[in-house]
């Protein structure tokens, strides 16, 4: 795994989030802005875009989160 250089944000993998996504009290983001899983997806940008417009192509009951 490859280290953030000083201007780069580095958040951890989503192993388990699952779990962590079930709990009303979750924060997502490296500064826990987002609420739920969607919101988190949908605030990114740059490298994520592409990852981002393929989940919004999705029907909301598969990216349901």
């Amino acid at each position: 795994m490859n280290n953030a250089e000083s201007f780069e944000w580095r958040t951890p993998p989503l192993w388990g989030i699952g779990i962590v996504a079930r709990d009303p009290e979750a924060r997502f983001l490296h500064d826990g802005r987002a609420s739920s899983l969607t919101e988190a997806i949908l605030w990114h940008g740059g490298e994520a875009e592409g990852a981002k417009t393929r989940f919004t192509r999705y029907p909301p009951r598969k990216n349901k989160h």
